[in-house]
C-alpha cells in the first residue's frame, strides 16, 4: 500500500492484528488512545519509507511492527514500550517524549518462544542497515534505551547522550545516583534496568544534564566507568 495519507484523526481502542504494509505513506496529527499496533508476531505490520508527524499515544501498546527508513516528527506518549518493534535506519525529529526503545522483546508480556523469534528477526533486520535510530534532530524529553544490544545502533549528537561502559555498571551508577542530590546530574546517572549490563546509553536532554558532561564524566570515572561521548556506530555519509 503506497501514498496513503492519514491526518487529523482521533483513534480510540483500535487494534491492528498485524499484516499491514505501507510504503511511502504519511501519517499526521493522530491522537491515539488505547490502540494496539501489530499485535501478532506473524504476519507483522511493516512500514517502509513512511513519515509520522504529530503523533500522541495514550495507554497504547506497540507489539511487533517493523519500520524501515521512516521519519518520526514530534511523538508524545506515556512511556510507550517499543521493545518488540524493529527500526532500521529510522530518523526522529522534533520532540520525542515518553518512549522506551530496546531490542528486548522478553520485556513484553509474551512467551519465551515468541520473544526469541522476534529478537532473532529484529537483529537480522537491524544488521541489514547502517544504524537503527538517529535522534540527532530530536529533543529527547523522556526517552530511554533499554539493553546493551541497542547501544551501538543509535546515532546521537554530542551532549545529547552518553555511553557508559564498565563491569558492575548497574551497581556503580546506583551508588552514584543515591549519593548525588543534584537532580540535573541524577538524570545523567540513571542505571540500566539489567544488573548484568556492561554498556549503557543515557540521554541528557532532560534536566539540563547535557550541559554538565564534564561533571558526569568526573563522577563516573572515579568509579572506573569508561565514558564515550560519540556513537559506537558509524555516522552515515
Amino acid at each position: 500500500m503506497t501514498k496513503t495519507v492519514t491526518q487529523s484523526a482521533k483513534l480510540i481502542a483500535r487494534c491492528d492484528e498485524g499484516g499491514l504494509h505501507f510504503r511511502g505513506s504519511a501519517f499526521g496529527d493522530l491522537e491515539c488512545e488505547r490502540c494496539v499496533l501489530s499485535l501478532r508476531p506473524s504476519p507483522r505490520s511493516v512500514f517502509e519509507g513512511c513519515t509520522f508527524g504529530s503523533i500522541s499515544a495514550h495507554e497504547c501498546t506497540i507489539w511487533f511492527p517493523a519500520f524501515r527508513s521512516c521519519v518520526f516528527r514530534d511523538v508524545r506518549a506515556d512511556f510507550l514500550a517499543c521493545y518488540g518493534a524493529s527500526f532500521v535506519e529510522c530518523v526522529f525529529e522534533g520532540v520525542l517524549n515518553g518512549i522506551n526503545f530496546g531490542f528486548t522483546p522478553h520485556a513484553l508480556a509474551t512467551t519465551r518462544d515468541v520473544a526469541s523469534q522476534i529478537y532473532a528477526e529484529n537483529r537480522k533486520m537491524d544488521e541489514s542497515g547502517a544504524f537503527a535510530i538517529d535522534v540527532r534532530s530530536a529533543l529527547l524529553a523522556n526517552v530511554a534505551f533499554d539493553g546493551e544490544d541497542i547501544v551501538p545502533r543509535v546515532i546521537f549528537r554530542p551532549g545529547q547522550c552518553l555511553i557508559y561502559r564498565s563491569s558492575g555498571l548497574h551497581a556503580k551508577l546506583r551508588q552514584l545516583i543515591e549519593s548525588v542530590p543534584d537532580q540535573g546530574l541524577r538524570m545523567g546517572l540513571l542505571p540500566p534496568v539489567d544488573p548484568k549490563q556492561s554498556v549503557h546509553l543515557v540521554t541528557l536532554d532532560a534536566g539540563g544534564a547535557g550541559e554538565r558532561v564534564p561533571e558526569l564524566r568526573r563522577l563516573v570515572e572515579q568509579l572506573g566507568v569508561e565514558v564515550l561521548e560519540e556513537p559506537l556506530c558509524e555516522l552515515p555519509a
